[in-house]
């Protein structure tokens, strides 16, 4: 009789794992076909959902086009007021963003050089107030380089127009720009 007790009891035991295996595989296996079908879901469209991170592939309205056009143009435009040194070799430069915010002018530029070793200075004049200087770098990028930028407090400086003029120098190359801006 004790043969078959313990036979009954460990045909009860595998049929218990038995029952609790295929609960195991058959969870893993909802919980992957949930994951999957969650995962090719569409984005919410609906008008409550306000971030816009989509890229418009469409063609561009006649105000783009143009707005593009003018850059490039200024950009070329800009080759007849760089003032080069007679040793070196005319860099393009164009001033592509000034604005001020608080109490920070900011000037971002770019220049038409694949080299990283200039320097860029940038100068503000005005009658009878002391001339500002600061001095910046350059970053490269695939096509063209920029001087990582000049911030100026406008707390410690006379309100008003300043002459801006932004130089770029080289081993091989030098070029400058110059605009009027005012500050707030």
């Amino acid at each position: 009789m004790k043969i078959q007790k313990i036979r009954r009891k460990k045909s009860k035991l595998m049929v218990i794992l038995t029952v609790v295996f295929a609960l195991l595989i058959a969870s893993v296996a909802a919980y992957y076909l949930y994951a999957k079908s969650n995962t090719t879901k569409q984005p919410d469209t609906s008008s409550n959902n306000k971030i816009d991170n989509t890229i418009d592939y469409k063609t561009p309205v006649d105000e783009q086009v143009q707005a593009g056009n003018d850059a490039k143009k200024d950009f070329i435009d800009q080759q007849g007021t760089d003032t080069v040194t007679p040793s070196s070799a005319k860099v393009n430069i164009s001033i592509t963003s000034n604005a001020q915010s608080g109490n920070t002018y900011q000037i971002r530029t770019m220049i038409s050089t694949k080299n990283t070793d200039g320097s860029c200075t940038l100068t503000l004049t005005r009658a009878d107030q002391t001339t500002v200087t600061q001095k910046a770098g350059v970053q490269m990028y695939p096509d063209y380089a920029v001087c990582k930028g000049f911030d100026i407090d406008t707390a410690n400086i006379v309100k008003g127009d300043w002459a801006a003029m932004i130089k770029y120098v080289d081993s091989s190359s030098a070029g400058s720009v110059s605009k009027v801006i005012s500050i707030q």
